[in-house]
């Protein structure tokens, strides 16, 4: 038995107005996903914090080596000093 005319035509334009609602609703996902990373990728204000933090923690560990070998730097210095003169 095969289906009448008009039903078997009712059934392939459903079928077609499915692919291109599956199409539409697969074609807004990615392009959401796409708007997401490009403003994830946005990290200017990100990587200047980044970059203060990296440049506070040197300059604390800075300080902490010249007050720990601040005595024996100046010796250092002192020695070499004399050497250059003498040489």
């Amino acid at each position: 038995m095969s289906s009448p005319p008009s039903l078997a035509t009712s059934t392939q334009s459903k079928t077609t107005a499915r692919k291109k609602v599956n199409f539409k609703m697969l074609r807004d996902f990615f392009r959401r996903i796409h708007i997401r990373t490009l403003v994830l990728r946005e990290e200017s204000g990100q990587t200047m914090a980044e970059y203060g933090v990296v440049l506070s923690v040197i300059t604390i560990a800075a300080v902490a080596a010249f007050l720990a070998l601040g005595g024996k730097i100046n010796d250092v210095v002192t020695a070499v000093t004399n050497v250059l003169k003498t040489g």
